[in-house]
């Protein structure tokens, strides 16, 4: 048995855990600052520069003495040749210079010792790229002259003269990574962390089936960090084509304004969708110019830079003038500190592109000081981007799961509404009447689509409250005494009682309450007048009056339409609104009125062609099922509307509802038109026709001998066995059903269910014989078959049970009851 840590004790282990990573990680971080370095033991970084006097030998025939670094002016390809005599005392075995767009030559006394070159080499362009040029020496070259050759094409590098260092090789490049390895970790860090941030951004995007800004500063990043590498001194130990890479790093400026507008446009929804797609296009113009340039070695792309470091700067202009204006009309704290982030980054990235011309040893720094600022502003930003859409999105389902309730609880109602109904053959189908009849005054009174939809469902509930009325006051086939009839009356205030916290549907409460009010004053529950009666009720008034007098009730037949008409007339103004009575008078006098109950003759052909194939769909339905023992207790049920091109789906729909509903009440395993209905009695329903539907359902289930502890399929097939039994043997079996009811003003959790079935089970099968059989047969339901009792003991067995139940079960808000009947020996 496993044993779950308590809360407290998990959080001490976790702070615990985290403490000590952080001491770890601060003694780390406290060596490399303050402690000695390592690296520094055996090399000393000045030692490695050459401190002897160079001599620039021009082409006029000239020589001046030069210091090393400089740069000095020097035609624009044109070579700069630079002398120096190596000391007598010289033991070094490598001589090093960066080349910067430099083609390089090394010679000693005369000998050529290292060249680079890449003209043969390079894809386009016309210079070779930036990198460290090494060349061999020795103890022998002690005293000789030392002569460097320095060629480029460009004006940007011409005569640029870098810092010439000597040494051991390794030494010396221990000295160049102390130097410019920390920007090249950072570039590599920046490069990676894109990536990430892409995927990441991609994965959000396919979760919340939504954009997110991170993926277009994903590949800012990427072109930042390819930037830096780039132009990083360390790129020929990176890559193995150098000048590959250091072209890349001018396509990076020249691109990266099209990642910033996309960037920029999705923070701002598309707000400057237009203009940022023509300045996107403009960087897009002058790459391609650039390169063709570059592509025929008319002009490298660093003398082409300036262009497109104007666009690229105009851009950010623009970017950070419209992100300043969307983000300081925002109220989002996380927009103010993007806000920050994006000047952040938009100086350094000045900074890092202005540097080009004034600066050759700034190595993309600036740009991934910038974007780590702006990373880490936008994760703060996209987290509580996250946390807005997860409240939107729960903020949603709990609106949606409130409207299914509703929409559920309409549905239920409306059955409720028509099971009301359905007790009453003379007011079958009334509800579904007076909606259709209230809905043709509305239209004529000009209301939208909306307003006659919402009045149809609200006088489909108009009669609900009749669920609170004894069946002997409604269906009294005489005149109701004076008490019955104010109970009647009280139909409308237990309806509107009923819908009183419905929502769904405007104005349900005051129809169901008042559309029994006269016009006159003279109606019931409140003695509303005139225009105090809501126009829903008034006009579900005239719509309900007509159709009681335009249907078969017990005590009378169907009044005549002109009697109609005369009524209606006879009461305008007293029981019903002019206004309203006048609109039904003009549609029954144009024949406007449809006979709703009416099934014509015109369709009885279309109807006889349904039937005939829904017999066959039932008759293939029966012959599958008894070829196959495992669905052998299916059930088919069918309700079925017969509508026409432009009838309102939602009515066929509830119509065809009500069929399938008048079907399963009568037995299932069968199918009956919703047109039918009213021309059709209903079976005889009693107090325990659930519990004969069951019993017909188990003795059609199939012909099975199974166990004593059994599941629904098995009881069935046990149950069949006792009926085939009781036929044989002459034994009486007896199927018992034990429900378990909840207290009045009881709305017991599921815990407390399921703890009650438990208890209700172990007592029955404590108490009940071998011989005895039991299964569940629902969420609040037993089944029991007992083999031979004496009748008259049924009572004391069930009693014996529910004391056992109530000695496991303390929990009052159950009562177990039951109702037993004999398993009849012939099926019916």
């Amino acid at each position: 048995m496993s044993h779950q840590n308590p809360p407290d004790a998990t959080r001490v282990s976790r702070i615990f855990f985290y403490i000590l990573m952080f001491a770890i990680l601060g003694w780390f971080t406290y060596m490399q600052f303050f402690g000695a370095d390592e690296r520094r033991l055996n090399v000393n970084s000045d030692s490695m520069i050459y401190t002897g006097t160079f001599t620039w030998e021009k082409s006029d025939g000239t020589s001046e003495e030069i210091t090393v670094p400089g740069r000095y002016d020097l035609p624009v390809g044109e070579t700069m040749v630079l002398t120096t005599r190596l000391p007598e005392d010289y033991h070094e075995n490598t001589m090093a210079i960066r080349s910067s767009l430099q083609d390089v030559k090394f010679y000693i006394n005369g000998t050529l010792r290292a060249s680079y070159n890449t003209s043969e080499t390079r894809l386009a362009g016309k210079n070779s790229a930036s990198r460290y040029i090494f060349c061999e020496t020795s103890e022998a070259d002690a005293g000789k002259e030392l002569r460097i050759e320095l060629t480029t094409h460009t004006y940007n590098y011409s005569g640029v003269v870098n810092t010439v260092l000597c040494g051991d090789k390794t030494d010396i490049w221990l000295t160049i990574l102390n130097q410019y390895g920390p920007a090249t970790y950072i570039a590599l860090f920046i490069f990676f962390t894109g990536l990430v941030t892409i995927l990441f951004s991609l994965a959000l995007g396919k979760i919340y089936h939504s954009s997110f800004d991170m993926e277009y500063l994903g590949w800012c990043m990427i072109m930042g960090g390819v930037w830096m590498m780039g132009e990083s001194k360390l790129r020929q130990i990176l890559v193995p084509n150098a000048s590959a890479l250091g072209s890349l790093c001018f396509v990076m400026i020249l691109l990266c304004p099209i990642p910033i507008l996309l960037y920029a446009d999705s923070i701002q929804k598309q707000l400057h969708r237009r203009l940022y797609t023509i300045l996107g296009g403009l960087a897009l113009l002058d790459f391609a110019v650039c390169s063709i340039l570059t592509f025929f070695g008319i002009a490298d792309y660093i003398e082409t830079l300036p262009i497109g470091q104007i666009i690229l700067c105009s851009i950010l202009v623009v970017v950070f003038i419209h992100l300043f204006i969307y983000m300081h009309s925002s109220r989002r704290k996380s927009d103010r500190l993007l806000l920050l982030g994006l000047l952040a980054a938009i100086i350094c990235i000045s900074i890092e592109a202005i540097s080009v011309y004034f600066v050759t040893s700034i190595s993309g720094l600036f740009i991934g000081i910038g974007m780590i600022i702006l990373l880490f502003v936008n994760i703060i930003r996209t987290l509580r981007n996250l946390q807005d859409m997860e409240l939107h999105r729960q903020k949603i389902e709990v609106e949606k799961s409130k409207q299914q309730t509703e929409r559920i609880s309409l549905q239920m109602m409306q059955t409720l509404a028509t099971t009301i109904e359905a007790k009453d053959e003379y007011t079958r189908g009334h509800s579904y009447r007076v909606a259709e009849y209230a809905a043709l005054i509305a239209k004529e009174l000009g209301w939208s689509q909306d307003e006659i939809t919402n009045l149809k469902h609200a006088a489909h509930l108009h009669d609900i409250g009749k669920i609170g009325i004894p069946d002997s006051v409604l269906n009294k086939p005489t005149q109701l005494t004076e008490n019955e009839d104010n109970l009647l009356k009280n139909h409308t205030i237990i309806g509107a009682e009923i819908l009183k916290d419905v929502t769904l549907i405007p104005h349900v409460v005051e129809v169901t309450r008042n559309h029994h009010e006269h016009y006159d004053g003279s109606g019931y529950p409140d003695g509303l007048a005139g225009t105090e009666i809501p126009i829903y009720a008034r006009i579900i008034a005239v719509a309900d009056c007509y159709d009681a007098m335009n249907s078969r009730r017990i005590y009378r037949n169907v009044l005549s339409q002109d009697e109609i008409y005369e009524e209606i007339l006879k009461n305008k103004g007293t029981q019903f609104d002019p206004e309203i009575a006048d609109i039904f008078l003009t549609l029954l006098t144009e024949n406007q009125i449809p006979d709703l109950d009416d099934f014509s003759e015109s369709s009885s052909a279309t109807h006889d062609s349904v039937a005939t194939q829904m017999q066959e769909l039932f008759d293939q339905f029966r012959l599958a099922i008894s070829k196959d023992v495992e669905i052998r207790s299916a059930t088919l049920s069918a309700g079925i509307c017969m509508c026409t091109a432009g009838d309102n789906f939602e009515n066929c729909y509830q119509k065809a509802d009500k069929a399938l509903y008048y079907v399963k009440q009568n037995g299932k395993n069968q199918f009956f038109f919703y047109q039918q209905i009213d021309r059709k009695e209903l079976l005889t329903s009693s107090t325990g026709k659930d519990l004969q539907l069951v019993a017909k359902s188990l003795r059609e289930s199939g012909t099975y001998i199974g166990a004593m502890d059994l599941n629904y399929r098995d009881f069935a097939r046990q149950y069949e066995y006792m009926s085939q039994l009781s036929i044989r043997s002459q034994c009486h079996c007896y199927l018992v059903m034990v429900t378990m009811e909840t207290a009045v003003d009881t709305i017991p959790n599921i815990e407390a269910i399921e703890q009650a079935l438990e208890c209700i089970e172990k007592a029955i099968r404590q108490k009940i014989r071998r011989v005895d059989i039991c299964t569940r047969y629902s969420s609040m339901q037993y089944l029991i078959i007992l083999f031979e009792p004496i009748e008259p003991e049924i009572p004391h067995i069930m009693d014996r049970i529910f004391m056992q139940y109530r000695q496991q079960c303390d929990n009052t808000d159950f009562r177990p009851t039951y109702e037993y009947l004999v398993i009849a020996g012939e099926k019916q």
